[in-house]
C-alpha cells in the first residue's frame, strides 16, 4: 500500500466509559445538538482561506484549522459576521500544554478541550502568520513571557461564546457514518478525518483506499449523496470526496452565545422574585422554629491554609537578601495583569514585577490573590487542583519539584483542588 504523508491528525482512542468518558452524537450527552442548518450546507459561510503550509513550512496543526475554521463558519451563520481567529496563537498554546506535537501534530478532541477550557480563541490580527517566519521553529518560537500574555486574553473569548463538541460515530460502516455525518452538518460544524490526498482523475473526486488510516483534519461544508465536499487548509482549498469515504473518525462542534446562558439567569431570578411572599413566609416560620430550638455550639472553623500557602510559595521563589523578590517586598514575585489588579502594588519594574511599600503589603497581596484565585474569581484558576494552579502561576522548569515542595509545607496532596485549601 502507498504510504499517505502525515499532514498533523493524531488519532486516539474514544473513551466511552468512566468520568472522562466522550460525548458520542445520538448517546448520553449534555448538549443539546438542535437543528439550527436543515439544509446541511455550509458552504455559504465558509471562512477566511488559510493554508496551514507556508512557504514550505509544515505546522502539523491540521487539527488546529480546521476546528478554527469550523468555529468561524459558525459565528458567519449565526451573525452575519466573518472572524478570523489566529491559528498561530492556539497552536501555541497546544504546544505549550502538550496537546500538539509540531512535527506530528495533535488529537483534535485535545484541541477542542483546549479551546473549551484554556484558550478560548484569539484574533488573527493578534498572533498573524507574518513574512519574517522562516522555521517551524519560528512559528512555534513565541517568547514563554508573550505566550503567557496571551493566554490571559484568549480566555475572554468566553464571555461572547459556549462551544461544545462531540464525536459522530464510534466505528460502523460508511454508510453508517454518511448518515451520522449528514446529521451533524443539520446541528453544527462538521469536521472529518482523511487521506491526504489521493485523487481518481476518470470520477474527478478524491477517495481512500480500503483499509488505510486517515493523517489529515478538514472541515466538511456539505453531505449531498452523491459527494462529500469539504473545506481544507491545503492547495484548492475546496474539494469533493467520494460519497462513501471511510473516515476514522469525525466531529461535530456547537457554538451558543453566551448571552443564552445569561438570559436563562435572569428568568430564574424573576421567578424567584415571584415566588418571594410565598419564601418570605416559609423563612419565617423556619426562624420561629430555630428560636424554639435548643442551643447547640457552633462547629469549630477549619483554618485556612492561605498563609502557609504563601509562607511556601515564598520559599520556592527564593525570598533571600538581595533576590528580586526581597527588592520588591514581593514574596510570590507577582507581576502586574488582570489577576493582580487593586492589590496594592505602587510600582512595577522593568520585569513587570510588582513592588511594593514594604514586606507587609507584598505579603497581603499575595495571600488576597492565593483568596480570590481558590474562591472562583480568576477564570484560569477556577476548579484546579495545586499542580494545575502551579503549572500556570510559576511556569516551573522541567524536573522542578515546585508543586510537590508546596504541597509538603500544607501537608496535602499535590492533586488537592485549591478551593479546598481556603
Amino acid at each position: 500500500m502507498e504510504k499517505v504523508r502525515n499532514h498533523g491528525l493524531v488519532i486516539s482512542e474514544i473513551v466511552t466509559e468512566g468520568k472522562e468518558a466522550n460525548y458520542i452524537l445520538g448517546g448520553f450527552t449534555k448538549l443539546k445538538g438542535e437543528i439550527i442548518n436543515p439544509s446541511g450546507d455550509w458552504r455559504p459561510y465558509l471562512p477566511v482561506k488559510e493554508p496551514q503550509n507556508k512557504r514550505g513550512i509544515e505546522t502539523q496543526a491540521c487539527t488546529v484549522y480546521g476546528t478554527l475554521n469550523a468555529i468561524e463558519t459558525l459565528i458567519l451563520f449565526k451573525t452575519g459576521v466573518q472572524v478570523n481567529y489566529s491559528d498561530r496563537y492556539l497552536a501555541n498554546v497546544a504546544k505549550k500544554y502538550g496537546k500538539l506535537d509540531p512535527f506530528s501534530g495533535a488529537d483534535p478532541h485535545q484541541i477542542a478541550e483546549l479551546i473549551r477550557k484554556i484558550a478560548g480563541c484569539l484574533r488573527e490580527d493578534r498572533l498573524p502568520w507574518t513574512d519574517d517566519i522562516k522555521t517551524v521553529n519560528d512559528y512555534y518560537g513565541l517568547l514563554e513571557q508573550e505566550l503567557t500574555e496571551l493566554i490571559k486574553e484568549g480566555p475572554r473569548w468566553y464571555e461572547e461564546w459556549d462551544f461544545g463538541h462531540e464525536w459522530l460515530f464510534n466505528g460502523g460502516t460508511p454508510q453508517q457514518k454518511r448518515s451520522k455525518v449528514e446529521e451533524g452538518l443539520t446541528k453544527g460544524a462538521v469536521c472529518l478525518s482523511v487521506v491526504a490526498w489521493l485523487y481518481d482523475e476518470a470520477r474527478k473526486l478524491y477517495y481512500k483506499k480500503q483499509g488505510e488510516k486517515d493523517g489529515h483534519w478538514t472541515q466538511c461544508s456539505f453531505a449531498p449523496k452523491d459527494k462529500y465536499h469539504v473545506f481544507d487548509s491545503y492547495d484548492g482549498f475546496e474539494k469533493e470526496l467520494d460519497p462513501l469515504y471511510d473516515f476514522n473518525i469525525a466531529k461535530v462542534y456547537y457554538l451558543t452565545p453566551a448571552q443564552v446562558k445569561r438570559d436563562i439567569i435572569a428568568r430564574i431570578i424573576a421567578k424567584i422574585v415571584e415566588l418571594m411572599p410565598f419564601l418570605s413566609f416559609l423563612v419565617k416560620k423556619r426562624i420561629e422554629e430555630i428560636k424554639k430550638a435548643p442551643a447547640i455550639d457552633p462547629p469549630t472553623p477549619k483554618p485556612s491554609k492561605i498563609e502557609a500557602w504563601a509562607k511556601a510559595i515564598e520559599k520556592e521563589e527564593g525570598m533571600f537578601v538581595g533576590s528580586r523578590s526581597f527588592r520588591n517586598n514581593n514574596p510570590g514575585n507577582l507581576k502586574k495583569g488582570i489577576y493582580t489588579d487593586g492589590l496594592g502594588a505602587v510600582d512595577e519594574d522593568n520585569g513587570n514585577f510588582l513592588i511594593f511599600t514594604d514586606y507587609k503589603a507584598g505579603f497581603s497581596a499575595l495571600c488576597a490573590f492565593l483568596t480570590n484565585a481558590c474562591e472562583g474569581d480568576y477564570l484560569r484558576y477556577k476548579g484546579t487542583t495545586l499542580k494545575q494552579f502551579t503549572d500556570f502561576y510559576a511556569n516551573p522548569p522541567a524536573g522542578s519539584r515546585y508543586a510537590e515542595n508546596v504541597a509538603k509545607a500544607l501537608g496535602a496532596p499535590v492533586d488537592i483542588p485549591i478551593a479546598k485549601l481556603l
